[in-house]
């Protein structure tokens, strides 16, 4: 599973939004119980924040 998400330049512009854990962390989730079949699904989390990659993936495991 490829996720890409962007978010350094869109925190601060009100016309676009930045990749959110709230839609993201659930999205993910849901393709990894679709997945179910699959024993080791390989997430690869792609963007411009390292830092809130790092979290997402961090409640991935949990």
């Amino acid at each position: 599973l490829c996720v890409h998400s962007r978010r350094g330049d869109f925190l601060s512009s009100y016309e676009q939004a930045a990749s959110s854990t709230t839609f993201t962390l659930p999205a993910i989730q849901f393709v990894l119980r679709e997945l179910n079949s699959t024993k080791n699904p390989l997430v690869i989390m792609i963007g411009d924040d390292l830092q809130w990659q790092s979290d997402v993936t961090e409640q991935i495991k949990n």
